[in-house]
């Protein structure tokens, strides 16, 4: 079974090659975003993309004998009022029994002051249903 350890919404990750240690550089709990101008609020409905560096790294493992980390890995973008704005997924794969996976987005897509959710799934081989393994929450204050 794949265990979730953490995951982390930071600017970037940096990581050793000697060590393959990773780096987490300015982590992201609260972003003050000054727009020009005041958009009209069809515009905020729409929503409005801000491009930033933002990633998000998971770190994940396997007590599993095999040492073998196969699945899917999405992340779900939501707005304060739970409307889903972005959605990526990938396929991961680990023939040891540690693995990072490093999400690297540039921007957000936002729609209104208040606590956006990075929410983390997994889904092994073979299973059907992905599973809920992080809620990662980001206040916006849009100025």
């Amino acid at each position: 079974m794949i265990k979730h350890v953490w995951s982390i919404l930071c600017e970037k990750s940096i990581l050793d090659q000697e060590t393959n240690n990773v780096s987490i550089t300015n982590a992201i709990e609260q972003l003050n975003l000054s727009l020009k101008g005041k958009p009209d609020k069809l515009s905020l409905k729409k929503g409005i993309y801000i491009p930033f560096n933002l990633e998000i790294v998971t770190f994940l493992c396997t007590e599993d004998v095999a040492n073998v980390i196969e699945g899917e890995y999405k992340i779900e973008i939501k707005a304060p009022d739970g409307k889903l704005l972005q959605e990526y997924e990938t396929h991961v794969q680990s023939n040891n029994k540690r693995l990072r996976v490093r999400n690297r987005n540039i921007g957000l897509k936002v729609i209104e002051s208040g606590v956006y959710k990075f929410n983390i799934f997994l889904k092994e081989k073979g299973e059907e249903q992905y599973r809920k393994v992080a809620e990662l929450p980001v206040e916006v204050m849009l100025g």
